[in-house]
């Protein structure tokens, strides 16, 4: 049997959810804190096989660059250079098809 460690969140809740929450964990007789955990693994869940979730940090900055560039927006050499290392490319190579991309015509 593997141990899992739980890790603590403090979170702050508007009041209606805060009693929302209340109600339904009371109505399901569990712990306010059981619900909400419940919630957002299904949450997390959900967006991950609807494609909403990055599974990866290389991923994510490769989404973050190509919604930039569709746009139109040059994205900065700093975050060029992080989306090279995630991807394992090299920077140079990045920068390049940045300046290719965006020439003034």
């Amino acid at each position: 049997m593997t141990n899992v460690t739980s890790k603590r969140l403090n979170l702050s809740l508007p009041e209606h959810l805060y009693d929302d929450l209340r109600i339904w964990a009371d109505h399901q007789g569990r712990s306010m804190a059981n619900l909400a955990n419940f919630l957002l693994e299904r949450s997390i869940s959900t967006a991950k096989v609807d494609g909403e979730f990055p599974t990866n940090a290389g991923e994510a900055q490769a989404v973050e660059f190509l919604k930039a560039i569709t746009k139109g927006e040059r994205p900065k050499n700093s975050k060029l250079v992080k989306l090279a290392h995630c991807l394992d490319l090299e920077t140079d190579q990045l920068v390049q098809l940045c300046d290719r991309l965006f020439m003034k015509k």
